[in-house]
């Protein structure tokens, strides 16, 4: 998917940060020898120069890297050796968030990032022209910092969950959850490009919808704890914190409040596969938050809740039999609590199973 783009840029830049050399004072011969294994990685695995940089680059990443970090940690995370030569490669160690942060801010500040990735997305024909534009305006220098910063302290399933949140949320603005066409008109300056407003509860409830009176209908929501079977899995809502801004805010320094008016809502599920082959519950499960009001929520880009404990995306695959316990994070108005639910369906286009349960 587009998740490759984006790895491949954000892997392609650290990665050439694999680190053999030498070089004066203390401080220049470190700086040097960053610059030349930068260059030399540069001109070897990156041979069409794609993920590469100029020597420019090279000397402000060399010089940044000792001047905020400094020779004496470098070493001790094994970049650099006693006799100032490069050693390993910077993905390989595990930075304290201080020194994770400005690396980040060194390798932002030093390359043009956020143009290389709006370069990469330019160049993917599979993008729409909306799409292109709002990855552009998701991954921005702030995104791109926190990302390495998370790259750098070794956290990649993290940066990975940060990239795919606002992945899918400009994948998603065209269309609706159940695919139907919801794009909006887009305005001349692509970057424009605007999301469709959520849908009301009457444009969840197609024709082939099943009973609204049934349990799990939307007039008859199931309860917190209650098991219900959706395509190849059972699914059971454990808990609700309703208001987790705290928590997520406390999570990691990167993370943003929600916008004006809303609040974290952190959902608890288990989920146990029943199919025959294997499954992932992240993503075959499509959940979507209605609001009190019967407006659909989370849904724009600045809902995003950055990391969270316990994402269900770092869980992985799963195999018949096997059970999975995970939270969901969306962005909740905050006077529209009461009433919340949750409808759960399956990425399968042909399968119209939906089940509708009550979070308060």
């Amino acid at each position: 998917m587009k998740k490759n783009t984006m790895l491949l840029v954000a892997g392609g830049l650290t990665a050439s940060l694999a680190l053999s050399a030498c070089g004066n004072n203390e401080d220049q011969r470190a700086a040097e020898a960053i610059s030349a294994s930068l260059m030399e990685n540069a001109s070897g695995e990156d041979e069409d120069g794609e993920f590469g940089v100029d020597q420019e680059q090279a000397d402000c990443i060399g010089d940044g890297f000792v001047d905020k970090i400094g020779v004496d940690q470098l070493k001790e995370y094994g970049i650099l050796t006693d006799d100032l030569e490069t050693a390993g490669e910077v993905t390989d160690v595990q930075m304290s968030v201080e020194d994770a942060d400005n690396a980040a801010d060194v390798l932002v500040g030093c390359v043009d990032t956020s143009s290389l990735m709006a370069d990469s997305f330019a160049e993917d024909d599979s993008m729409t022209e909306e799409e292109q534009a709002c990855m552009m305006e998701a991954f921005n220098d702030d995104a791109m910092k926190k990302m390495f910063s998370l790259l750098f302290q070794g956290k990649e399933q993290e940066a990975t969950a940060d990239l795919m949140g606002p992945v899918m949320s400009c994948m998603m603005q065209g269309e609706s959850m159940w695919g139907d066409d919801m794009s909006g008109e887009v305005g001349g300056d692509a970057a424009s490009a605007t999301v469709p407003p959520a849908p009301t509860m009457s444009d969840l409830s197609g024709d082939e919808a099943a009973d609204p009176d049934a349990p799990g209908g939307q007039n008859n929501p199931l309860g917190l704890g209650d098991e219900f079977e959706v395509g190849d899995w059972t699914v059971k809502v454990n808990s609700v914190e309703e208001d987790a801004t705290e928590t997520i805010l406390a999570e990691n320094q990167f993370n943003e409040p929600p916008s004006e008016g809303n609040q974290f809502m952190l959902v608890n599920i288990d989920a146990t596969y029943n199919g025959d082959t294997s499954g992932t519950a992240y993503w075959d499960l499509r959940p979507t938050f209605v609001t009190g009001t019967g407006n659909t929520a989370g849904g724009q880009l600045s809902d995003m809740c950055g990391s969270y404990p316990g994402n269900l995306m770092y869980e992985g695959e799963q195999f018949p039999g096997s059970t999975v316990t995970g939270n969901l994070c969306v962005s909740f108005p905050s006077d529209q609590v009461d009433g919340a639910m949750m409808i759960t369906e399956v990425m399968d286009f042909d399968n119209n199973d939906r089940v509708f349960v009550e979070l308060n």
